[in-house]
């Protein structure tokens, strides 16, 4: 029978004792306790619903700094229904989760004696850094402007994204969960896209928005689509294959109905390369027959007749872009920022004019370069990373950018042959589904600035962690993720 004193000195599980826990610390602890309940009780009626968010923002807190892993799936469930929503402002979801994820990142690696620059170590991510490196230095010979220190800061917290993704996508179940959560948040994207549609007609960047633009979002939806394959194959729960059907169904026809250029020409290309590989695996041909279906009764509910008057101007804008033009019927203002952009590289041809600094040079530039349809009278963005980093960073800068978008591919396809030759075929799948995803920002960075976008980043996180995961021998079945029925 217990006394009071066997109370007071404390107890553990398994009848160990404990140290002695004082009496005015309990009776201290009861008084806040009841304390804290009558002010959270007074204020319900009034603040009910702040609270309760507040204590839910709490809670998502600890759980995204104790389980940084956690956080990573939530970022990238954020990213794509941000780009949707038109979020504007330097505040958003993806960068408090990013911010929260990253300091329990750190501070797991800290309370478990981890190396803290092991991840730093890899190749990939030292080409991620030199990049990163450089493009901080050239801001000491660019023009003054406020905004290109924030730039840095900006590329920065992505290039750290990307590591922490690789970090904790060092498991393949990890990387398979980053790569659905990934899918849902862009399900929820295309289907917010399409009530967009739905609602208040076809929306595009300066008709009928506040911010935003909505070929950033086309890029994201198709970007995403051999993720959607992926799942598709590989996955033996339906709900993960329903989820892939209805991504192909509803990201297609949202994709459509942004009249993104680009991601017109790119998205049937992309799905005849999903469906040639789903026929070289000979992975569940039946299922992949569902997003067809899906799509010819989908398409009924698009202007087919503004999507072709819209395929129609491809060529012309295409060629206006090429020849720099301002007088023919279909006008292109990309051809003479990329006319721009060759000028501040013939200037600046070594080092570059420095980081973000594109839009400083316009405003002089276009007195010199001949060919503009308007007078510019803010800064403006290179619409292409490819020529905008050429015009910031010079010869020594894009060789940087150009050996990331060559050498992580490589790495992938290095990886896939490995896996190819083990077997394994989820993982091969897994590992083709980034490979597709990461090469697709080559034609993407024609068009628009994706080193400054959150998914550029990444997926390059992700390609960098399959790339690792492939070097590694293949772990028992235990360790793998489920096998796909051939």
């Amino acid at each position: 029978m217990h006394t009071t004193a066997d109370y007071g000195q404390g107890s553990r599980i398994g009848g160990a004792p404990g140290p002695a826990v004082p009496h005015a610390i309990v009776i201290l602890l009861a008084a806040v306790s009841i304390a804290l309940a009558a002010a959270i009780g007074a204020m319900v009626p009034q603040y009910g619903v702040l609270i309760l968010a507040g204590m839910l923002a709490a809670g998502f807190t600890v759980l995204c700094a104790l389980r940084p892993d956690i956080g990573v799936l939530f970022i990238g469930a954020t990213i794509p229904v941000e780009q949707a929503a038109m979020f504007e402002g330097n505040v958003t979801a993806t960068r408090v989760i990013g911010v929260i994820v990253a300091a329990g990142w750190i501070a797991n690696k800290i309370l478990r004696r981890e190396r803290l620059d092991r991840p730093f170590t890899r190749p990939l991510v030292i080409l991620c850094l030199g990049f990163l490196a450089y493009s901080a230095v050239s801001t000491m010979w660019a023009p003054y402007y406020s905004g290109t220190v924030t730039r840095i800061a900006t590329l920065a917290q992505l290039v750290v994204l990307a590591v922490i993704v690789a970090d904790l996508g060092s498991r393949w179940q990890r990387l398979d969960r980053i790569a659905k959560s990934l899918l849902v948040g862009a399900l929820l994207a295309a289907a917010l896209i399409l009530v967009q549609y739905a609602s208040g007609g076809v929306r595009r960047a300066g008709e009928n928005i506040a911010a935003g633009d909505m070929n950033s979002a086309a890029r994201l939806l198709v970007m995403v689509m051999p993720i959607a394959f992926y799942l598709l194959m590989s996955q033996q729960r339906s709900v993960w294959r329903l989820i892939g059907v209805a991504y192909l169904g509803a990201a297609t026809i949202a994709v459509v109905a942004t009249f993104s250029r680009s991601s017109l020409v790119l998205l049937p290309l992309v799905l005849v390369a999903q469906y040639a590989i789903a026929m070289r695996h000979r992975v569940r041909l039946r299922w992949l027959a569902v997003p067809l279906i899906v799509l010819v009764f989908g398409i009924r509910f698009v202007p087919m007749d503004r999507i072709e008057e819209r395929v129609a101007t491809i060529a012309p804008y295409l060629g206006a872009t090429l020849t720099g033009d301002p007088t023919g019927e279909v006008q292109s203002s990309r051809g003479y920022h990329l006319r721009i952009g060759l000028a501040i590289f013939r200037d600046h041809p070594i080092l570059g004019a420095g980081y973000h600094s594109y839009g400083d040079h316009f405003l002089r530039y276009q007195f010199e370069v001949a060919g503009a349809d308007r007078l510019y009278r803010s800064r403006r963005s290179s619409h292409g990373s490819h020529w905008g980093l050429l015009a910031d960073l010079g010869l020594v800068g894009i060789s940087l950018w150009i050996a990331l978008l060559v050498v992580v591919p490589i790495a992938l396809i290095r990886g896939y042959r490995r896996l190819s030759r083990e077997s394994a075929n989820t993982e091969r799948l897994l590992v083709l589904a980034i490979l597709v995803s990461v090469a697709l920002n080559i034609p993407y960075g024609a068009t628009a600035e994706i080193h400054k976008f959150k998914l550029f980043w990444f997926f390059i996180g992700m390609a960098i962690a399959a790339s690792e995961l492939s070097r590694q021998k293949l772990r028992a079945p235990t360790g793998h993720l489920a096998e796909a029925p051939v």
